[in-house]
């Protein structure tokens, strides 16, 4: 009996001496199935063009994209760009192939890039002349045109911010008493228009007024810094105070206001009822409560965390940085899912949705579609 007791023992130790090294081959096939997953993308293209022009931002539409490439004549670390006669030249990629499909956009800066759908809005503007130009560009025909900017339609909209200051605050301002006023359209992910603005009363810009508004949503500040707008996963506006430290949420005529923690950065993002906010290379998670305004913090991630992006769905997307490569990962719930393994020099990125991304930085860029 003693005999037989042993036998089974020693079975049993072996049985489980086997499943562990089962288990532990599950786990390492796991994960170099995980690993094996992450397709490289490693090689970079450059556009054929000297020394003296930079990639300044690139818009993602499908499996196109869109290059701003600025060009600042003498460029070295002692010009003044503020005086200098600097204009763009605009780009196609696709399949990490360029067409130039405009050149010499007259300015040093470009503003009020948004794109909704097929159509990217964009300005420029030029420092020494103080010129505002407004633009769109079609990805359907690959064309640009210069937006109708007549008088009327700026007293318009001049008009219709001064009405909403006056009516908020209380207040008689007219339209000579403005000293600057700017105005912007934006598009949410579904193509919703929202007009922001900004006007200031005196040269010195102590009396500052900001707002944003649609038919559906109105929202008006005299904070002293400009909100930064952004939208959220499920499409809400979402308007966050730099100098208060304040995040308003916004569906429709219901605001939600969330208390940021402490020394929080302008990068932070909304999904459902949480934040991920990036404060240098740290990404934290918070949960806000709805109706105290309260976040508490949920999860440090250990990633070291270069920047955070947003596709057309409002999914929120991470660019890794690794070693001897950069990894483009996504969230899903608390996990950041490795996808593409990039060049190390690569910084910033563009994403339309899983398959359509392009990597880039100011001289170089790699096209990513699946």
């Amino acid at each position: 009996m003693k005999k037989i007791v042993k036998i089974l023992s020693m079975s049993l130790a072996y049985l489980l001496l086997l499943s562990t090294i089962v288990d532990s081959n599950v786990v390492n096939a796991k994960e170099m199935f995980s690993k094996r997953n992450v397709k490289k993308y490693l090689n970079y293209s450059t556009l054929n063009y000297s020394n003296e022009n930079q990639i300044e931002k690139i818009v993602q539409y499908k499996n196109k994209a869109l290059v701003f490439s600025n060009h600042f004549p003498n460029l070295n670390y002692n010009y003044n760009y503020s005086l200098a006669g600097g204009h763009y030249d605009l780009y196609e990629l696709k399949n990490n192939n360029y067409n130039k499909v405009s050149d010499n956009l007259v300015g040093n800066n470009i503003s009020n890039l948004t794109r909704s759908d097929n159509i990217v809005n964009f300005s420029t503007y030029q420092y020494n002349s103080e010129i505002l130009t407004k633009y769109y560009y079609d990805f359907n025909n690959s064309s640009v045109t210069k937006k109708d900017s007549e008088d009327n339609i700026v007293l318009t909209n001049k008009k219709v911010a001064i009405e909403k200051v006056n009516q908020k605050y209380n207040t008689n301002y007219d339209a000579n008493e403005i000293q600057y006023f700017n105005f912007n359209e934006i598009c949410d992910y579904k193509g919703n228009i929202y007009t922001t603005f900004s006007l200031c009363i005196d040269k010195n810009y102590n009396y500052q007024f900001h707002g944003v508004y649609n038919d559906n949503v109105e929202y008006i500040s005299n904070s002293i810094s400009v909100p930064y707008i952004s939208f959220d996963n499920k499409n809400r506006l979402v308007i966050q105070e730099p100098s208060t430290s304040t995040l308003m949420i916004m569906n429709n005529k219901h605001m939600i206001k969330v208390n940021l923690p402490k020394n929080s950065s302008s990068n932070v993002y909304v999904v459902n009822n949480h934040l991920y906010i990036l404060n240098r290379h740290s990404l934290s998670k918070y949960r806000y409560n709805a109706i105290t305004g309260k976040c508490t913090l949920i999860k440090n991630f250990n990633e070291e965390i270069h920047s955070i992006h947003t596709d057309k769905n409002g999914n929120l997307w991470a660019l890794k940085i690794g070693n001897d490569s950069n990894i483009i990962c996504k969230l899903y719930a608390n996990t950041l899912i490795e996808k593409y393994e990039i060049n190390k020099n690569l910084y910033d990125l563009s994403i339309y949705d899983d398959n359509n991304i392009t990597a880039y930085n100011t001289k170089m860029y790699t096209s990513i579609h699946k």
